[in-house]
Order: C-alpha cells, then structure tokens, then sequence
C-alpha cells in the first residue's frame, strides 16, 4: 500500500500531514470494509490527497466571494431600502 503524504521539514505544519495520512488511511480501511479490493482502495485514498491544495483554493474563492457580497450588498440594501422608504413604497 502506497499512502501518499507531503514531506515537510522542520515546519510547524508536520503534525497536519500526519493526520491527512491518518484520515486517508481511514478512508482506505472504510473502503476495504465497504468491500473494494485493495488495490482500488488505496488508488481512491491516494487520488483524494491530491484534492488538499484545490479544496483550499476553493475555500478562499467562496471567503472572498462571501466579502464581497458584504461590502457591496449591505451598501446596497441600505440604499434600496432609504429610496423605498423616500417614495412611500414601505408605507
């Protein structure tokens, strides 16, 4: 069985790619148990730790879109809500 793991030196983060391999080593065993053959459970674990860097990625996508619907929607509601009130529409 290959585990795939990125090796780190003398980085605070070693203690986070033992336990991505620890979690991937989970998903294995849980594959096994599910009844795949060994061969596909530890290709499936492997291709799911090449996943790490694009979920990152796309947590920051969604972080930054969430920022911007701050700072423009609530200007923005602010001010539909001052002109509705201005014209008598919420009366």
């Amino acid at each position: 069985m290959a585990v795939r793991t990125r090796s780190v030196i003398c980085s605070p983060k070693d203690n986070a790619v033992r336990q991505m391999a620890l979690q991937l080593g989970a998903l294995r065993e849980a594959l096994l148990d599910a009844g795949a053959s060994p061969d596909k459970a530890a290709k499936a674990a492997e291709e799911l730790a090449g996943y790490d860097g694009d979920l990152k990625l796309l947590k920051w996508m969604v972080g930054g879109l969430y920022a911007v619907l701050v700072v423009f929607g609530v200007p923005a509601l602010w001010l539909l809500l001052r002109v509705a009130s201005k014209v008598g529409a919420l009366s």
